[in-house]
């Protein structure tokens, strides 16, 4: 009898250890569940966010861009205007040298003339 208590015993007991291992295995499932349904929930929102920040700097590049785009045109007006100007001084210096030039040849010529006049003076006084 003693065998037969022992092994029921032992029976009930290895019974009873299975239902524990059972019960503990079901809810390292559930917890494991949980962990994954909240992780699968938390990659969800990450990825928006990142979505949501990709269309932040796409939007802000486009600005940027936009905003270069402006600046160039800008600068090159600015350097157009630029370059008009440089052109009408050059001109401006252009004819204000051509008149110095008519004004040294005109001189030139006083000077030649006088100098004519003073050869024509020592060859008289040498004759």
């Amino acid at each position: 009898m003693r065998e037969w208590t022992k092994g029921i015993v032992k029976k009930i007991t290895l019974e009873v250890i299975y239902d524990i291992v059972d019960e503990r295995t079901r809810d390292i499932y559930r917890k494991l569940e949980k962990i994954e349904e909240r992780q699968e929930s938390d990659f969800k929102y990450l990825n928006q966010k990142i979505d949501q920040l990709n269309q932040k700097v796409d939007i802000q590049i486009g600005q940027l861009r936009q905003e270069m785009k402006e600046d160039v045109g800008q600068f090159r007006q600015e350097m157009n205007q630029l370059r008009q100007e440089v052109k009408e001084e050059i001109s401006q210096l252009r004819q204000e040298v051509k008149e110095e030039v008519g004004n040294l040849k005109k001189d030139i010529d006083r000077i030649n003339q006088r100098i004519d006049v003073l050869i024509q003076m020592v060859a008289n006084l040498q004759k």
